[in-house]
């Protein structure tokens, strides 16, 4: 805060800077800072900007890119005028009003959620009944026939042809209802 009140810091040498820097890390080593996600989203994409400036540049001086920046703001702090225009002002307070905003919505979800879970399991049992209704469909076709195909053979083996064809008609019956049921 010294620094920050006194002209060292419009002089901005290396020294000030690396004093600040220092600083500024034994802060956020000792007290409990804690940032929002949208400071940790922005210092990851900006340490990820100043990795591929130095891969394009290695010689790059970030400071003397931000010196001109930094002054400016300092010099506006100094003078009284604020950074910010009001409507900065008003998409910060948008913006950290906005779970408030949603929290309407959040409890209607919430309070509706039973009767989803309730359709959910009326639909899950009907396609569950249904499933039971075609398997035991199909086993009754698959038994009738194995049994219509038992009375082909019977009429075969004793020479009864009436019993033949009644057997025959209900063996290609039973097996069409067999395959069409899935």
């Amino acid at each position: 805060m010294a620094a920050y009140e006194s002209n060292e810091l419009s002089q901005m040498d290396s020294f000030v800077v690396e004093r600040l820097l220092d600083d500024i890390q034994d802060i956020v080593r000792t007290q409990p800072v804690q940032l929002p996600a949208e400071f940790a989203f922005f210092g990851r994409a900006t340490s990820i900007f100043v990795g591929v400036l130095h891969i394009l540049d290695p010689n790059v001086d970030l400071m003397a890119l931000a010196r001109p920046r930094i002054l400016e703001w300092a010099s506006s702090q100094k003078e009284g005028k604020g950074m910010f225009g009001k409507e900065d002002i008003l998409r910060w307070v948008l913006n950290g009003t906005g779970p408030l905003r949603v929290f309407p919505q959040k409890v209607i979800n919430y309070l509706e959620e039973p009767e989803r879970l309730r359709r959910y399991i009326e639909n899950r049992d009907g396609k569950e009944r249904e499933y039971r209704r075609d398997l035991q469909s199909r086993m009754f076709a698959g038994v009738f026939t194995i049994l219509s195909f038992v009375g082909i053979s019977v009429s075969v083996w004793f020479w009864n042809e009436p019993y033949m064809w009644v057997s025959s008609v209900f063996f290609v019956g039973s097996l069409w209802a067999y395959r069409s049921i899935k």
